[in-house]
């Protein structure tokens, strides 16, 4: 059972690995569709730790405890992976660009003093 476990999780672990390198070269479609799957892979691990936390206010093993634990925090991590590779990124927001500009304007200086020094 532990070594099922185990290999679940490392060719889980490959496969996310290996769609997220396509990423930047997916079509809308294949994106929307990973996004999707890294949705559902989160609202899953979520069930799963609300389960969890039942049965360990139950008294079950610690040891099962902590491997599940660590099966989920993978689940959660490769969904996470898959939306932060395949969503489409938000357009800048104005205050943020003008924030950003800000920055940049201040970077040029030194303490404050202008180019002048």
């Amino acid at each position: 059972m532990r070594i099922k476990w185990i290999s679940g999780v490392v060719v889980m672990t490959l496969a996310v690995a290996l769609v997220s390198r396509l990423g930047s070269n997916a079509d809308a479609a294949i994106r929307s569709h990973c996004t999707a799957i890294g949705l559902e892979l989160r609202v899953r691990a979520a069930k799963k730790a609300k389960d969890m936390a039942a049965l360990r206010k139950r008294g079950a093993d610690p040891v099962v405890m902590t491997q599940w634990d660590v099966y989920i925090s993978h689940v959660d991590a490769m969904g996470r992976t898959l939306i932060d590779n395949f969503s489409e990124p938000e357009p800048p927001r104005p205050r943020d660009t003008a924030a950003m500009r800000r920055l940049d304007l201040d970077s040029l200086t030194h303490a404050g003093e202008g180019c002048t020094g």
